[in-house]
């Protein structure tokens, strides 16, 4: 018998902070206030927000995480409702199952979408609510260019800020200018 203690699928919640609390609640989290992802797609790389979504990126896959979910309903005198099940993390449903991300580092968002690069498809990804998820690479005419440049150990690593062993560092790490309206993304190998 192996005792599981990592779980690179899971996503926790903390309880819900109140206002002049004594106790810090968003530093409390209750043992079964989770939610998994499903492992077939890797662990989960990054957790970023986006116009009030919580997006979860694994190796092979992009989800949109229920985060404290409401419906509002109108009741018969035409009164509006607003119901919840009490859970913090309810659901998910997976944006694409084929186009996720290994890097950490090279997720960035603008105040309209978030970007990040796929290394196992070689592809610069454009996530936005508004108009979904498009592959920049190919828009752009760059699929060629990454297909060929992103080989070697930029594959597996994922270190862009600390040197590893060698000396030397991989992986892609990017930010966005907000000022000129530019996504800028660096790969590093070796």
């Amino acid at each position: 018998f192996l005792d599981n203690t990592e779980f690179d699928t899971r996503i926790y919640a903390s309880d819900v902070k109140i206002n002049g609390e004594s106790q810090d609640s968003w530093r409390t989290f209750r043992t079964n206030n989770f939610l998994d992802l499903d492992g077939i797609y890797g662990p989960i790389n990054e957790l970023i927000v986006l116009d009030e979504k919580v997006v979860a990126l694994q190796d092979k896959a992009t989800a949109l995480v229920s985060v404290n979910p409401r419906v509002i309903v109108t009741d018969d005198t035409g009164t509006p409702t607003q119901l919840g099940t009490g859970d913090v993390l309810e659901d998910f449903d997976y944006l694409s199952t084929e186009i996720g991300t290994k890097h950490q580092w090279s997720v960035t968002k603008s105040n309209k979408a978030i970007y990040f690069f796929d290394i196992t498809k070689r592809k610069l990804v454009k996530l936005s609510f508004s108009e979904g998820m498009s592959l920049l690479s190919d828009v752009k005419g760059l699929q060629t260019y990454f297909a060929n440049n992103t080989t070697g150990d930029i594959v597996t690593g994922d270190n862009p800020v600390h040197f590893v062993s060698s000396g030397e560092r991989f992986g892609i790490s990017s930010t966005y200018d907000h000022r000129y309206d530019e996504m800028k993304m660096t790969f590093l190998n070796g």
